[in-house]
């Protein structure tokens, strides 16, 4: 096998034996330790990420599908966009998403707050890993659910 194979296949043994949590520093090597199976790879002009609320008897969690986006930096910037989806009574915060302004030009949610929209600025591709904030409020008490995915540019 040749070097890229090893590569692959190295990156293949982390991402199955990684289990879902917190990350720790934003250093990519620590952050490879939590890359997952399920995450998405995006080289296309616009990359889709669908947020959920999900709620159960005694309550909701915000969820985002997926938890890790990998980004090609190469093929020009990428459109991100957050898609609000799941229990009604739900929106994104009157906020912009707490990316690194540096790398990412983000604007606040549109008039029907179900989709909030990033353009990436790579300056330093391959930098390491970036984690974001989102915040879903519901509209009928005003609580707050904060999800914390992260971005990855490759």
């Amino acid at each position: 096998m040749n070097r890229k194979a090893f590569q692959v296949l190295g990156l293949c043994l982390v991402l199955t034996g990684c289990a879902a949590g917190e990350f720790g520093p934003r250093g990519d090597a620590e952050f490879k330790k939590h890359v997952r199976v399920n995450d998405q790879t995006c080289g296309s002009a616009v990359c889709q990420v669908d947020v959920r609320v999900v709620c159960d008897t005694s309550s909701c969690v915000g969820v985002v599908d997926p938890k890790v986006l990998l980004i090609f930096s190469t093929g020009g910037p990428k459109q991100i966009q957050w898609h609000l989806k799941g229990a009604p009574g739900y929106v994104f915060a009157d906020e912009k998403v707490d990316l690194d302004p540096a790398e990412f030009s983000c604007v606040a949610p549109g008039a029907n707050q179900v989709l909030v929209v990033c353009k990436d600025e790579f300056r330093q591709p391959n930098s390491g890993a970036y984690e974001y904030h989102l915040k879903v409020i519901k509209r009928s008490d005003g609580s707050v659910l904060t999800i914390d995915p992260w971005i990855v540019p490759r």
